[in-house]
């Protein structure tokens, strides 16, 4: 009965398909085997595509009609497009209305499925046009109850190029090819003035479209702009799991990147609704990774990677790694990876930037192996926007002062915004650099204020300076360790159960006094005397003078088994001259307690 069941299904097909057209179950099995749905329309066995890899040009031409009309017919027969596995390349110029698409799956194609996320890919040829779209980018029209699944999508062509070199007039001489091939037409996003494109030329030598100077080693990054590895457009109750933009999908033996990795939204013109995510790689994209701009509410997210490099080869971006803009209710993620990348020089913001977000909720936000670089870069940046996380990781990160013009912050905001970090641990901080980082950097420019609350931080391996925000004038000496609790508001910076590691040889170092309840551990032999500083409150500008330390505040120092030598550890008022507790042993514990102006070693 299966059997003639299923030779029933394969001669209905092929009844109700054009002549051209055989939609059939690969080896005569029966619907649904292995995970396949009933009704698919299996791309090996549609005529005129050709699955491979290193195909000819023609092959490239002839696969993009035959997947138009594959495409075509399970949008009319809401039918599966099913990819049993494989390369099929293509040279796709498809377009809806005057927006690149690539080949489109329109919203009554049931999904697209894959054999295996490695191996299932699409591969276009065709430079600055999408290697697919899912879902419609123009109308109201949805794509209901989709299912995409195994595939892997990317380029076989370069649409992006990471130079360094000079303009002078309108020519632009290239000292260094990082990566991808320079190409006439392509925009630059990095080094040149906004608008620049490149009109002609070959080698080092090119005619850009707008006369300017650059000087000699300048960093340029190129692109064109709608060379996206996977678009999608109006979708919603749908299912995406395992689904990878990939800079190796070409499968040449070097990246290929896209200039967004995958795209949401069609710059707000489309919606995202209630939709399910397992795994999305967004292995490729020079501008980001991962683009969102969508109507959207509902969704729920499981696993977001954005990356693709590694150690000694990070991604130069000319935009933000993670980028949402306009969305009201993102939902939830439940772990978001960003990793191996450096951000273009010229960006103030962060590695995850949102504007105008609402509602956004990351259960592990993970950064590794990331170089924060430019002008007050961060690696959470936010604008008009809310976002709380439940567990903020901070893994084998740079923060190189040669690079960094002001300081590295964990999280800024331009304009009012909303953060709450639940916990964190910050790891591995590489060796011999000692950077200066802040929690939160404000921009006051709009007179509005940010509300940021940490809490439950564990800092690990860290030897810079921790200069909180620019609330504070005071700053503290010593790498911190952990914290319970750190908030800010426009007028005040706050502390509580901070521990600050101790490994320098003596001298002098200060405990602000907006950090409460801080424990001190010395845990290195000191040559001099240690002096720790117990300060006074120092708020912001205008802040009135009652506005600190009203209530009892601790600070308690252990002078460890390591802390060994001649000289003493003191701890001092905030004059520096009145001893309130010396601890002339290693394994002791001395206390000073502060009620109101009153402070009282034990």
């Amino acid at each position: 009965m299966l059997r003639f069941f299923a030779s029933f299904l394969v001669a209905l097909c092929l009844l109700t398909a054009p002549a051209r057209a055989q939609i059939v179950l690969p080896g005569g099995a029966s619907g649904g085997a292995g995970g396949w749905p009933s009704n698919c329309l299996w791309l090996n066995q549609w005529p005129g595509i050709t699955i491979g890899i290193g195909t000819s040009g023609a092959v490239h031409t002839a696969n993009a009609t035959a997947l138009d009309a594959a495409l075509a017919y399970a949008n009319t027969n809401n039918l599966y497009i099913c990819h049993p596995g494989g390369s099929i390349e293509y040279y796709s110029t498809d377009v809806q209305g005057s927006t690149p698409t690539g080949p489109q799956v329109l919203s009554g194609v049931r999904g697209v499925i894959g054999s295996d996320a490695n191996d299932a890919r699409f591969v276009q040829f065709a430079p600055g046009y999408p290697c697919i779209t899912i879902g419609d980018l123009t109308t109201s029209t949805i794509l209901y109850y989709g299912r995409f699944e195994n595939i892997s999508c990317g380029f076989g062509v370069q649409n992006t190029a990471i130079f360094q070199g000079s303009i002078s007039g309108t020519t632009l001489t290239v000292s260094s090819l990082q990566s991808g091939v320079i190409t006439a037409g392509m925009t630059f996003y990095t080094g040149a003035n906004t608008g620049t494109t490149i009109v002609s030329g070959s080698g080092t030598s090119w005619t850009v479209s707008s006369s300017q100077t650059q000087s000699a080693g300048t960093q340029f990054v190129t692109a064109f702009a709608g060379g996206i590895a996977i678009q999608w457009g109006n979708l919603a109750y749908s299912y995406l799991n395992l689904v990878k933009a990939d800079p190796y999908a070409g499968n040449l033996g070097y990246r290929v990147e896209a200039y967004i990795g995958m795209s949401f939204g069609n710059n707000g013109n489309t919606g995202f609704f209630s939709n399910v995510a397992g795994l999305l790689y967004a292995g490729t994209g020079v501008q980001n990774f991962f683009y969102f701009n969508a109507i959207t509410s509902g969704n729920v997210w499981g696993n977001i990677y954005c990356g693709g490099g590694g150690t000694g080869n990070l991604r130069i971006m000319a935009g933000y790694p993670f980028y949402v803009e306009n969305a009201t209710n993102f939902g939830t993620i439940a772990l978001l990876n960003i990793e191996w990348t450096s951000q273009n020089a010229n960006l103030n913001g962060g590695m995850l930037s949102l504007s105008n977000v609402e509602g956004m909720y990351i259960d592990q936000l993970r950064f590794e192996g990331n170089s924060l670089v430019g002008y007050n870069p961060s690696w959470v940046g936010a604008a008009i926007s809310t976002l709380t996380v439940g567990t903020l990781n901070l893994y084998n990160e740079t923060a190189n002062p040669a690079n960094i013009s002001g300081t590295a912050y964990v999280t800024s905001s331009y304009s009012k915004s909303l953060f709450k970090i639940l916990s964190g641990v910050w790891d591995d901080w590489p060796g011999g650099i000692s950077p200066t980082i802040g929690l939160f950097s404000q921009d006051n420019s709009s007179g509005e204020q940010s509300r940021v609350t940490f809490t439950n931080i564990q800092n690990r391996n860290f030897n810079g300076t921790l200069n909180p925000d620019a609330n504070v004038t005071q700053t503290m000496t010593g790498p911190l360790l952990d914290f319970k609790r750190y908030e800010w508001n426009s007028l005040l910076s706050e502390f509580d159960g901070a521990t600050i590691n101790y490994t320098g040889s003596g001298g002098t170092l200060n405990v602000p006094g907006f950090m409460h309840h801080t424990r001190v551990e010395c845990n290195a032999a000191i040559s001099s005397e240690l002096d720790i500083i117990d300060m006074n409150f120092s708020g912001a500008s205008g802040a009135p003078a009652a506005f600190g330390q009203n209530y009892t505040d601790i600070l308690e120092v252990w002078r460890s088994g390591s802390c060994t030598g001649a000289s003493n550890v003191v701890i001092k008022d905030s004059t520096g001259t009145t001893t309130i507790k010396t601890l002339s042993s290693t394994g002791t514990t001395g206390r000073a307690v502060r009620y109101g102006t009153t402070l009282t070693g034990f």
